[in-house]
């Protein structure tokens, strides 16, 4: 049976994963629980042997894990692993194809892995290709392609199927920057067609400006599950929450305030007032990190009107990626 009551809205639970390879002293993959959110798109991030990939082929159906489970769109990878990959499009750092291969050939091959024959075929192959803009690749085997094009091909390929969760582990790693570019459009077009992408990167200043949400993780364990967009929630080594659209949930917030007064008496006041659980000088105002709805924040402004503060500006921060990492990892490996 499918788990569609635990899902409520996720199009991926990873639920408590744990491997570990023979011979290993510690555990490539420990507890590790997160859930993506249908439509999103998510920077799975940590250090280079962190258990990223070996969390990303669980997910596609490649491995088994020794605890734990996933669940995509309501589908466990144990029980229904073939409902699963109709479900799922991995695209692995190293995408496995013969490069004497022609793009046109490479493309109905997985279509027809996935069961499509005919006119379905060719429609969905005329599709994936006006999308990715191989038009004038097709008839090149793979090996003649750039890098970028490459990584454009691979990504026609896990596409031939339609699938609603891409999992992609290091799609940017050796592009130039047009190339990173063109799939950053790429991945954010997918995205607002109701895709939901689980993307693995070192170029973390890339995933910043597509990623709604971010899982950090470190020696396998989880670190930071964080939604990047407004009202943010958090959670750290094991904790949980979740966002609400309403505006109720109390999520911890990035802030910058900027006011007539000078950044050293603004932070004095702020640790007084609920909610506050840091601030800073940071540019011409105050950075600081609140916790609370909108509902919260406006009180937040008022209060500070009413302690004599002349607001300016008062907006919330985006979540820098590589702060983020940096915040919370300390380049451990294993």
């Amino acid at each position: 049976m499918t788990n569609s009551k635990m899902m409520n809205g996720n199009m991926l639970i990873v639920d408590g994963l744990t491997k570990c390879y023979p011979g290993a002293e510690v555990d490539a993959v420990s507890d590790l629980s997160f859930a993506l959110p249908g439509g999103s798109i998510c920077g799975f991030i940590g250090p280079n042997g962190a258990g990223k990939t070996t969390t990303m082929r669980i997910c596609s159906t490649l491995e088994m894990p020794d605890r734990g489970d996933v669940w995509v769109d309501g589908y466990s990878v144990l029980e229904y692993p073939d409902e699963v990959r109709k479900r799922i499009g991995f695209m692995p750092d190293a995408f496995p194809i013969d490069p004497n291969v022609l793009v046109e050939d490479m493309l109905e091959f997985f279509g027809r892995a996935h069961g499509l024959w005919g006119d379905e075929l060719d429609a969905m192959v005329e599709s994936v290709v006006a999308f990715t803009t191989l038009e004038e690749l097709l008839r090149k085997p793979f090996g003649a392609l750039s890098k970028g094009m490459k990584q454009r091909a691979a990504l026609a390929t896990v596409l031939m199927h339609d699938p609603q969760l891409l999992i992609l582990d290091e799609p940017a790693a050796g592009l130039d920057p047009r190339a990173r570019v063109e799939l950053r459009t790429l991945l954010q077009l997918l995205a607002q067609q109701g895709k939901t992408i689980l993307i693995s990167s070192h170029i973390l200043a890339e995933l910043t400006e597509i990623c709604t949400h971010a899982v950090v993780i470190e020696q396998g364990k989880l670190k930071a599950d964080r939604s990047l967009r407004s009202h943010s929630a958090i959670q750290t080594d094991g904790g949980h929450a979740t966002d609400e659209e309403d505006g109720s949930f109390i999520g911890t917030t990035t802030l910058y305030l900027e006011t007539l007064e000078n950044a050293e008496f603004v932070c004095e006041l702020l640790p007084s007032i609920e909610g506050i659980q840091s601030c800073q000088p940071h540019e011409q105002g105050v950075q600081l990190v609140f916790q609370g709805n909108r509902e919260a924040q406006a009180q937040l402004l008022k209060v500070l009107v009413e302690k004599g503060v002349q607001p300016v500006r008062f907006l919330e921060q985006k979540m820098d990626l590589e702060e983020l990492f940096l915040s919370l990892t300390e380049g451990n490996v294993q």
